[in-house]
């Protein structure tokens, strides 16, 4: 996956050569010279076209895998462009010969917008005050980046499903590398249509939004029952009125996110609610209502918020027993005008939370039989789709994965907490648990390079109901490794996923007798990516001492030479061997001898094709993992 950089890139008008009929009407299709490239400009202007009254002017950006051509052809023919735009020219630059199509890939590859608005200023009347930037999926993600940074150009950006690349992406200030200019997003009109059955971009895109909400930018965003498409353009033809006047109504307070703390061991300020102010007159109140336990609970806001500025509005405390909840927020009336609200759908979210008042005593275990653990446990996910810790009923445990095939998610967490413990029924808890675990690797034949994405397992410890917290153990890559390899070149998503028997699982066990004072403690499972690996956590036991686990020791062992052609030699020094087993990549196990009171032992290797093998080497003292090249 390329890793998309922004680069500030001035366009200068010699890098391209315009060319062709400058009054053709219709669709049709120039060829510009672009960056010592050929690039192509597919086009379509009204048949009506009058060169005496100045046009306005979309610029469309394709998304991944698709061309100008048919992304003009589709809003022409498919979405009937002449039926519901007047008086507008669309040029639909074609992504350039890069693989991804991409718009800002090569540098500089984000000027063909400038140079689509040049062509079209060549040959056309162009209303250089109406000119819009469109952009469906990664092109809609580019058409947000670049018009962030190019206020002054564009009178508003319509964005259809953009394909924001993850949460981080989305989240990233543009001061630390991000992509996206929020700061400007007052500047600039926007609006934003998405598919609610598009569950892949649903995070992505709410969290876009709500950092362009919070910089009180002039945003709308609508969804409708459709997947990753855009919508009939009769369904959405009020980002015209929304371009020319800003607001849709003089009243309209969207309730943007309500926020709640997940898990709290005491009832208080549990919750707050997100608003916008979208409409053209100011508001100095907001009557809402919430409700959790099944009665609505009056709230009123009353201050000053200007048009498109936000607020985060805390509600009052609420006082609940020990249990899980559901809190929905509902807006009543602005500035005490009931009817403005009914019109509206955007009055109204909900958040759970839960209240956790009883600590659990100990011992206690979660074996992850079923899903029922979340009655307690709690998942503590990074965002994205895909994947938060969730039950996976093959191995009845719990599992995450991190993969370079979706989003770039590398230093982000997807976290599971126990319920709140109390340590003090344990004269020297512990914590064991069963994990599974392999990370990925591809070979120097596939990319030139040996190269490791390996995520990491933080275990940490609350004493104060989840507050802060320490962090007692840490592992990752090869030192967490539970498979005889890691996943070697996986190149699907699917390849991803691969499921642990019973000799790829390990008990692992922590001490916890330093936090036994705590009767309010959460032991939380942190899973950090760095863009490779699968986990598998199942049998968390909270014990007294390390009862009936095993100490697992180390085999010292050498094997040399390596690589090898004819014959491996395998030296425990003063340790006796007492089986050896033979891993191919895949960790199917290839062969497996036992020997009797030996320390070193010779293996042919004539029988194994060319490749890289695990051995696994057990003796009276513990166990190895050795890696071995084959070379004949």
């Amino acid at each position: 996956m390329k890793k998309i950089l922004l680069l500030a890139t001035l366009f200068c008008p010699a890098l391209f050569t315009i060319g062709g009929n400058a009054q053709e009407t219709g669709s049709f299709t120039e060829t510009i010279t672009f960056m010592d490239e050929s690039r192509s400009l597919a086009c379509y202007v009204p048949e009506s076209y009058d060169p005496a009254v100045p046009a306005r002017l979309i610029i469309a950006l394709h998304g991944l895998g698709d061309n100008g051509t048919n992304y003009r052809n589709a809003w022409v023919s498919g979405l009937d462009f002449a039926d519901h735009i007047t008086n507008t020219i669309l040029i639909c630059p074609d992504g350039g010969s890069d693989f991804n199509s991409d718009f800002y890939v090569p540098a500089g590859d984000e000027g063909i917008i400038q140079a689509s608005i040049d062509f079209a200023k060549a040959g056309y009347n162009i209303d250089t005050t109406n000119i819009i930037l469109q952009g469906f999926s990664l092109g809609g993600a580019r058409a947000l980046q670049y018009g962030l940074a190019h206020t002054d150009m564009f009178k508003g950006l319509l964005l259809n499903t953009p394909a924001i690349q993850g949460v981080k992406d989305a989240v990233t200030a543009y001061a630390d590398g991000g992509l996206y200019a929020y700061d400007n997003a007052p500047e600039i009109p926007v609006y934003i249509t998405h598919g609610s059955a598009d569950e892949l971009y649903m995070a992505p895109i709410d969290s876009m939004y709500e950092q362009m909400v919070k910089h009180n930018g002039m945003v709308r965003l609508v969804r409708f029952p459709i997947g990753h498409t855009i919508p009939d353009l009769e369904d959405f033809e009020e980002f015209d009125p929304f371009f020319e006047t800003l607001f849709l109504d003089d009243y309209d307070a969207e309730l943007v996110k309500v926020n709640t703390k997940p898990r709290t061991c005491e009832t208080g300020t549990i919750a707050s609610v997100l608003v916008q102010n979208k409409g053209a007159q100011t508001l100095s109140s907001i009557k809402m209502h919430y409700s959790w336990d099944g009665t609505d609970h009056p709230f009123t806001w009353s201050g000053t918020l200007e048009p498109f500025q936000h607020a985060d509005i805390t509600l009052p405390v609420i006082t609940a027993a020990d249990g899980n909840y559901m809190l929905t927020v509902t807006i009543d009336s602005i500035n005490s005008l009931a009817d403005v609200v009914e019109v509206n759908d955007n009055n109204k979210d909900s958040a759970a939370f839960r209240i956790m008042t009883d600590s659990q005593p100990l011992p206690y275990t979660q074996k992850f039989d079923d899903e029922s653990y979340d009655n307690t446990w709690l998942t503590l996910p990074s965002g994205d789709y895909l994947l938060p810790f969730s039950y996976d009923d093959e191995t009845q445990a719990v599992v995450t994965l991190n993969t370079i095939f979706i989003f770039d998610n590398s230093g982000r967490k997807e976290e599971i907490a126990s319920p709140v413990l109390d340590l003090t029924s344990l004269e020297n808890p512990f914590v064991s648990f069963d994990v599974a675990y392999s990370y990925i690797r591809y070979t120097e034949d596939l990319l030139g390079v040996d190269t490791l994405f390996a995520d990491t397992l933080e275990v940490l410890v609350s004493t104060d109901c989840g507050a802060t917290f320490t962090s007692v153990y840490k592992k990752g890559g090869e030192d967490l490794l539970t498979f005889p390899l890691p996943l070697e070149n996986p190149l699907s998503l699917d390849e991803c996923f691969i499921t642990p028997d019973e000799e790829s699982w390990r008990r692992e066990q922590i001490d916890l007798s330093s936090f036994a004072a705590s009767e309010e403690a959460v032991v939380k499972f942190s899973y950090k990516s760095a863009l490779g690996g699968i986990i598998y956590l199942d049998n968390i036991a909270f014990v007294n001492e390390a009862t009936g686990m095993k100490q697992v020791n180390k085999l010292e062992a050498k094997v040399y030479p390596n690589p090898v052609s004819e014959r491996l030699t395998v030296d425990a020094g003063n340790e006796t061997i007492k089986t050896i087993a033979v891993f191919d990549i895949t960790g199917r196990k290839v062969t497996e001898a036992g020997y009797n009171n030996v320390s070193r032992v010779e293996i042919p290797v004539s029988g194994l094709i060319n490749g890289v093998y695990m051995l696994e080497i057990t003796g009276d003292k513990g166990s190895a993992m050795q890696k071995v090249a084959v070379k004949h």
